[in-house]
């Protein structure tokens, strides 16, 4: 999984990419205001400290190993 800030209309966000995983897909829907993008083919979700949180939250283990591999 990898993160990034990206803008689209005007707006930041946050640009989760990984390998087709309904699990993740669905964990996902749960951060309020997440969408996927047909023309990134990605998920993006608000670029806020609130939606980060949940993020890390939801993904604990991904975003550990992250840090780590730095």
């Amino acid at each position: 999984m990898k993160a990034s800030k990206i803008e689209l209309s005007g707006e930041n966000r946050i640009k989760i990419e990984f390998p087709y995983n309904q699990e993740i897909a669905s964990l996902l829907k749960q951060i309020p205001d997440a969408k996927w993008s047909h023309t990134m083919k990605a998920w993006h979700i608000p670029y806020s400290k609130v939606a980060f949180s949940q993020l890390i939250r939801l993904f604990p283990a991904i975003i550990k190993k992250r840090i780590k591999e730095g």
